[in-house]
């Protein structure tokens, strides 16, 4: 290949690099351009006002994107765009990936500045603008959006100024007034005489005065011979420029010392309450040439009366002197109660004294009633009567609505009226006992006794020892059962039946109406007598023929008892759940069967002395106390009588007890 072919060759290489070259270039930029295309997102902007478009400028502040000829390109989902103009506020732009590709905005004009003064510049000076007031001072300097404006200056001492004027986009404008002071006037006059003006402290003559002033504060002094001064600050503005006075001169007063006696009362001049300064000597100024009424009173006192007249500038002296007064209180009390006057002990039952006719305080009061406190206010040389009847503490929770605290426990109180009867059994029945006496009863006073068995859980709220169950509770002695009864009393502020020293029982009060166990015989009249004509020797009746679930004892559960009822059921082995079974004819759960029953008495193998008794509550001495009742391990005809008994010294499962107190 000759040198010609070789130059040839080589041109034909360096064009085809060329081409190559510029081939890539374009294939590159198609591909960024169809790129770009496909991943950016235009949207038209339109800003507004029409003026702000030539100035108008847009810039991605957050993201990717760029601005050409009113369209806005984005390669970024989101966007924080400014648009802006030369003499409008610029305004922030969030654009997220909507569908929507047009975007308007409009600017807001740039506010112009209004700086304005007075002459003088005063620090009160206020300005206000359309209406609006904007600032308070001697200069202002406000920013306002384009356009027209009202402004009004005003201080009260100066007329109001008022101007409208326009401001253009990002312009300040200057402006300044002469305030035009206000000049106001001044008329005073005087009643019944002309008086002496004095005005910031210069002697302005007599009145009538009629003058003009200038604006501000005047500090008025007006007086004239034998009459009191009167001083007072009027003020002259552009609001009132005017002052008018009728000043009505009173004369000079006089006084007058009182010397009062004893101190601590009450003083009234004209009906009007005069304070004094708790000693024996007021003085009390009064107006002159007047009768005035003073009235000095005392709680327990004669109230005093005087008229007194003074002349201007007059002193004078008035003694009052007030005498005791008494009246005669007498009271009495059903029941005899103490009686306590003032806090201190005057009698029992009743008292009759003359005492002072203040407010005296009674307080009545006796164990297990209602304690009661009245005032009264003895009437002067007068005997009032006070009979005052006292409630006891369970008849007054009772009118008053409250639960008794038995109530709170869920022990339930049923009236009982008991009648004669004889209790223990006569010498034929069959199953009778030796201790068995026969002894007439009667009954003088009505009782309350419980519905159910106390059951564990109403005595664990006395020391938490039992279950929280509905049970009979058992297996207690007779004192933790008295104790129990002494408790609830002490809960409804009755007086305790039972005496306790040491915890032994040492005897009762039979007049008490606290709470305490049934006593043998209510036992007893309760099992046989309660809705009969005549005693029967069962709850039930007289029929050996045992009821249908009459009650917990012995059944054929418990055949490996020695004693047990063979043909009978009552579903339960043990002490059954109070109120199981259907109450008696006296209303009452579990007098037959369940757990036997602590009765108040003593038990002993001695007839009593006599055959006839009223509110019998057994021997006074025994050994042991009475159980009354069968229980779940009954199991013999004779032991489900209602004149059968037991006794015990000591606890056992199959004691319980129920509750018992006098209505009155």
């Amino acid at each position: 290949m000759n040198e010609f072919d070789q130059i040839i060759q080589s041109a034909r290489k360096k064009r085809f690099l060329q081409y190559s070259i510029i081939g890539s270039l374009v294939a590159i930029g198609l591909f960024v351009y169809l790129s770009w295309l496909f991943l950016a997102k235009g949207y038209v902007i339109t800003i507004l006002p029409a003026e702000a478009q030539a100035s108008a400028t847009v810039n991605v502040r957050q993201g990717q994107g760029f601005y050409i000829s009113d369209v806005l390109y984005l390669l970024t989902e989101q966007a924080t765009v400014e648009v802006g103009a030369d003499g409008f506020e610029t305004e922030t732009l969030r654009i997220t990936d909507i569908r929507d590709t047009k975007i308007s905005v409009t600017l807001t004009p740039s506010p112009g500045v209004l700086i304005a003064t007075t002459q003088p510049g005063l620090p009160d000076t206020e300005w206000s603008i359309n209406n609006a007031l904007v600032h308070i001072g001697e200069t202002l300097e406000q920013p306002l959006p384009p356009g027209e404006h009202t402004l009004l200056v005003r201080h009260k001492y100066y007329q109001p100024i008022e101007e409208t004027f326009l401001i253009e986009r990002q312009q300040q404008q200057e402006k300044s007034w002469e305030l035009t002071p206000v000049n106001g006037q001044l008329i005073m006059d005087s009643s019944p005489i002309p008086a002496n003006v004095i005005i910031n402290g210069e002697d302005m003559g007599k009145t009538p005065i009629n003058m003009e002033k200038p604006a501000g504060v005047y500090a008025i002094e007006i007086s004239a011979e034998g009459y009191d001064t009167i001083e007072e600050q009027a003020e002259i503005t552009y609001k009132k420029p005017q002052i008018k006075r009728q000043y009505q001169l009173a004369l000079r007063k006089g006084s007058v010392s009182l010397t009062l006696s004893p101190i601590g009362g009450e003083l009234f001049i004209d009906g009007v309450l005069v304070k004094t300064n708790n000693t024996s000597t007021n003085t009390i100024a009064l107006s002159a040439n007047q009768v005035h009424r003073i009235r000095y009173q005392l709680a327990g006192h004669t109230n005093v009366q005087e008229q007194i007249k003074v002349a201007p500038d007059e002193k004078k002296s008035l003694s009052i002197q007030l005498q005791k007064t008494f009246g005669t209180i007498t009271v009495s009390t059903t029941p005899a109660a103490t009686i306590r006057l003032n806090g201190s002990v005057v009698g029992q039952s009743s008292f009759k004294q003359k005492l002072s006719t203040v407010p005296q305080q009674f307080t009545f009061s006796r164990d297990g009633y209602r304690t009661q406190t009245q005032t009264i206010t003895p009437t002067a040389n007068q005997n009032k009567t006070i009979n005052i009847r006292l409630l006891s503490e369970f008849d007054a929770r009772r009118k008053e609505g409250k639960p008794l605290f038995v109530s709170t426990l869920g022990i339930k109180l049923q009236p009982v009226t008991l009648n004669r009867f004889t209790m223990g059994s006569p010498p034929n029945e069959k199953g009778r006992q030796r201790n068995e006496f026969p002894i007439a009863v009667d009954f003088t006073r009505r009782i309350w006794v419980s519905q159910h068995e106390i059951t564990e859980a109403q005595y664990s709220a006395l020391d938490g020892s039992k279950p929280n169950t509905t049970l009979p509770v058992s297996d207690i002695t007779w004192v933790e059962a008295v104790r129990y009864c002494n408790w609830l009393s002490e809960q409804e502020g009755l007086p305790a039946f039972y005496k306790i020293q040491n915890g032994r029982v040492t005897g009762f009060d039979a007049t008490s109406t606290g709470y305490r166990l049934l006593s043998e015989a209510e036992w007893e009249w309760l099992a046989k007598k309660a809705k009969r004509s005549v005693s029967t020797m069962y709850i039930w009746g007289d029929s050996e023929r045992l009821p249908k679930k009459a009650g917990n004892i012995a059944d054929k559960s418990l055949s490996s008892a020695t004693f047990y009822i063979r043909d009978y059921s009552d579903g339960f082995s043990g002490k059954a759940p109070v109120g199981s079974f259907k109450a008696d004819r006296s209303g009452l759960y579990d007098l037959f069967g369940n757990v036997s029953e602590w009765v108040h008495d003593n038990y002993t193998n001695t007839p009593p002395s006599k055959s006839q008794f009223v509110d019998y509550m057994g021997a006074t001495r025994g050994v042991g106390h009475i159980v009354k009742g069968a229980n779940y391990s009954s199991g013999r005809f004779a032991e489900f009588r209602g004149a059968y008994k037991q006794v015990s010294e000591s606890k056992d499962p199959t004691i319980g007890f129920r509750i018992a107190r006098y209505a009155n």
